[in-house]
């Protein structure tokens, strides 16, 4: 049923496994440098429906959907994995993995939608904090009363048991790499936590911001935008990215923030400085309701607009979405491309819980009139609607916003809204917003600080749509919605 996978130094990095579950597929995007090769999909620890898991994969390289996979595989992981085949036989696997092993389910013969649960099992009474680097696999047993631990203070174990340096030791958890250099890791509430430790030899850099504050820094990340992004946990310097950026050492030879260190010669001076602009597309950034307008340059590629971003706000690019009001951001095009009203960002580090607007105010509606020339996948109905993205390549309304209906009836959400389906190819969509259309509502939701609010009764009688402006959302613990007919 499965088969061990050894290391391949020279592997590529998005054929890289990190502990937990892995998708192996292949990139569809033509664009793509790793198009039409293997690829490896990293969703960690996880636990839940595989089929519903697997509709949110996207390649590690070019972020487009990977729509189907071939093989799935585990690492460092107690797994329990129970469901049916195709002939209604039930299937009940069991497996503890301290390096990788992919598992082959014979895929045409297994319905992975049928596949509920993935989660440790038998746990023992002390947490295991596993350690792995270059092919070798470690463990440390901690205290059961362990909630907090810092990877610092295991450093010299590390040395010891993988011959890696203190000094060279870069973290990974969860398969992201931690920047802080005392981190603490406060949420170990699972029986089972992972470090990967890759040797990487530190740099000595300084940075130069608009050629007045110095800011000196070593560092064993792989690229200039970490570096930067490490430099920012150590001093307060966001206010400096609000525009286009010039990067540059002392022979005025250009770098960008995907240059890698490794041939940036060591005690390099880095000159960072605003660009003055021509040109200048003036751009709206919401966040956690709070706007900002910055300045770019037209022709600004989104990939770089996400780096300025996430050094603006502290939250590295692995964690930072973005999306515009009415229209899907194209993250291979330009802001000129684009042309989006207003960016909206979300923090992909406090995933779990939902999103949505508070129905309480009414100064977050937008009134859409009717409009016969509308698509068929973009019908309000009466009742409750969503408004989304399909992001099936196959789908007639893929990119496109559409509107599906939820009519009438009491709904219950918890962490995740996953019963919302495009109109148009039946598959599941993320909602982005909602809205009404003759009905009334009631809502009860808890916030993330438990405080508990109740909506009042609101009718809408009138002959337009009430949708709810998606960047003034709010999170929620639990949300419970009553939509009744007028």
């Amino acid at each position: 049923m499965s088969a061990s996978v050894e290391e391949h130094i020279n592997a590529p990095d998005y054929c890289t496994i990190n502990a937990g579950i892995s998708f192996f597929s292949k990139c569809k995007s033509v664009n793509c440098p790793a198009f039409k090769k293997n690829i490896v999909i990293n969703s960690g620890y996880v636990t839940g429906d595989l089929g519903r898991l697997s509709q949110s994969l996207c390649c590690p390289v070019c972020k487009t959907t990977a729509s189907e996979f071939f093989k799935i595989g585990i690492a460092c992981s107690e797994v329990l994995i129970e469901g049916k085949d195709i002939n209604g036989e039930k299937i009940k696997i069991f497996k503890s993995v301290s390096n990788f092993e992919d598992i082959d389910f014979k895929l045409e013969n297994c319905k992975f939608v049928m596949l509920e649960t993935w989660a440790y099992t038998n746990p023992p009474k002390y947490t295991i904090l596993w350690i792995n680097s270059l092919g070798y696999d470690k463990h440390i047993k901690l205290a059961g009363d362990v909630s907090e631990i810092t990877l610092f203070d295991y450093a010299e174990n590390f040395e010891n048991m993988l011959r890696v340096p203190k000094a060279s030791q870069v973290y990974y958890f969860g398969g992201i790499q931690i920047y802080k250099l005392n981190p603490k890791l406060t949420s170990i509430n699972k029986y089972l936590s992972v470090v990967n430790i890759e040797s990487r030899m530190p740099k000595s850099l300084a940075f130069l911001i608009d050629n007045q504050s110095e800011f000196k820094i070593t560092t064993s990340a792989k690229k200039l935008y970490d570096a930067i992004f490490e430099m920012t946990e150590s001093y307060n310097i966001q206010n400096f990215f609000i525009s286009n950026i010039s990067i540059k050492n002392s022979n005025n030879q250009r770098y960008t923030f995907d240059t890698l260190l490794s041939i940036i010669p060591d005690n390099e001076i880095i000159y960072l400085s605003t660009i003055n602009l021509s040109d200048k597309f003036n751009l709206t950034v919401d966040f956690k309701d709070l706007s900002i307008n910055f300045d770019f340059d037209p022709n600004t590629p989104i990939s770089e607009l996400k780096y300025i971003l996430s050094l603006k706000y502290k939250i590295h690019e692995n964690y930072l979405s973005i999306s515009s009001t009415f229209t899907e951001i194209d993250e291979e095009g330009t802001l000129l491309s684009n042309n989006p009203d207003m960016i909206i960002i979300n923090d992909l580090r406090r995933g779990g819980n939902i999103a949505l607007p508070n129905l309480n105010d009414d100064e977050k509606i937008i009134y859409i009139k009717h409009n016969d020339g509308a698509p068929n996948y973009r019908v309000v109905r009466e009742g409750l609607n969503w408004k989304s993205y399909c992001r099936n390549r196959e789908c007639a309304a893929q990119g496109q916003i559409v509107i599906s209906n939820s009519g009438y009836g009491i709904k219950e959400y918890s962490k995740n809204i996953t019963d919302v389906m495009c109109p148009a190819c039946s598959k599941k969509v993320n909602p982005e917003s909602l809205g009404f259309y003759k009905c009334r509502q009631m809502f009860l939701g808890t916030t993330l600080s438990r405080k508990v609010e109740r909506g009042n009764l609101v009718i809408y009688e009138n002959d337009e749509f009430n949708y709810f402006k998606e960047h003034k959302k709010h999170e929620w613990l639990r949300f419970k919605i009553q939509v009744d007919k007028l």
